[in-house]
């Protein structure tokens, strides 16, 4: 007793005289752990302290950011090998790894912010989920990634159907080859606003906005502006349809000729309504030239955009 005594008045004297340690990070159980599932809730801020890896799943898991961060690791932050399905649920952000993300199982990240993620080459993208039907990404902020110049795109959403891509920014992020890759029949890219205005002749001037193939895909009310090439491209798979509505294609191709939204000449159908395009360095609207199966229905009077270099659209469109 009378040394517990003796313990307290010194932890009291020592916090008098302002020797009191601040509380360490939390490494938890998001670092390091191969063996993640069910859910897990920050309560401090998860630094890695440059451990090669991060959360690999090993069960579906939903974890909770809760207001904080995990950062500072020398892999990929969160790893889902599939089939498990993943949650990352913000407000919190994740940055200062290699890769953010690297998932192959339903997934769905919704209010996270996404910065100084540089990527390798593999994985390709800040975020890659692949083989991954009906994912949720949405009203997340990427910022500021791919400072290496390795990755080919910012987000890569491959082979995953009926998934969806709402209501994010992208800012400031450098990317090979587009900044949004969406690929999967019945997506729903809408809402999101895609920018690049930092361009960098030391990492791409041909690189695009947002990629989306597909078959019944749906892309509605994006903004696309400042990127080296085109802003928006389109490949439906030869037979499929995609329909682009109410999108806002501004200032690409500066770092060459692009055009707001390119088609190409193998897209299926495509089907343009109330898009504006404009200040783009070629076309507000492009078709690809040569033979092809695009069937594209294209309205001058519904389709608008002033300020393109060569025009409103090309000749094999309008």
């Amino acid at each position: 007793m009378r040394a517990k005594r003796l313990s307290l008045l010194i932890a009291i004297a020592l916090a008098a005289a302002g020797f009191v340690a601040a509380p360490a990070q939390a490494v938890g159980p998001l670092c390091g752990n191969s063996t993640v599932h069910g859910t897990i809730t920050l309560h401090a801020d998860a630094d890695c302290g440059n451990l090669p890896d991060g959360a690999i799943l090993n069960g579906n898991a939903t974890i909770k950011l809760n207001g904080h961060n995990m950062q500072n690791g020398t892999g990929t932050a969160i790893e889902n090998p599939g089939p498990f399905k993943l949650t990352i649920l913000g407000p919190g952000k994740i940055l200062n790894f290699r890769a953010a993300v690297d998932s192959h199982g339903r997934t769905t990240i919704s209010r996270v912010t996404f910065s100084n993620i540089d990527p390798p080459g593999t994985p390709e993208a800040v975020v890659e989920i692949s083989g991954a039907p009906k994912s949720n990404v949405s009203r997340n902020v990427f910022s500021a990634n791919n400072p290496g110049n390795n990755a080919s795109f910012v987000l890569e959403l491959f082979s995953s159907p009926k998934s969806k891509v709402l209501r994010n920014t992208f800012v400031a992020n450098k990317a090979l080859d587009q900044a949004v890759w969406v690929d999967g029949d019945r997506t729903v890219v809408k809402g999101n606003t895609i920018t690049d205005r930092t361009h960098d002749v030391n990492y791409s001037d041909a690189n695009e906005g947002l990629f989306v193939s597909g078959d019944r895909t749906k892309v509605i009310k994006n903004r696309v502006s400042g990127f080296g090439a085109n802003g928006l491209r389109i490949d439906s798979s030869h037979v499929g349809k995609i329909q682009l509505k109410k999108n806002h294609t501004d200032g690409n191709g500066v770092g060459g000729v692009g055009s707001g939204v390119f088609i190409e000449n193998n897209s299926g159908k495509v089907f343009l309504q109330r898009n504006e395009s404009s200040n783009n360095s070629n076309y507000g609207y492009e078709l690809e030239s040569g033979v092809g199966d695009a069937n594209v229905r294209f309205k001058k009077k519904h389709n608008t955009g002033t300020g393109n270099t060569n025009g409103l659209c090309s000749p094999n469109l309008c």
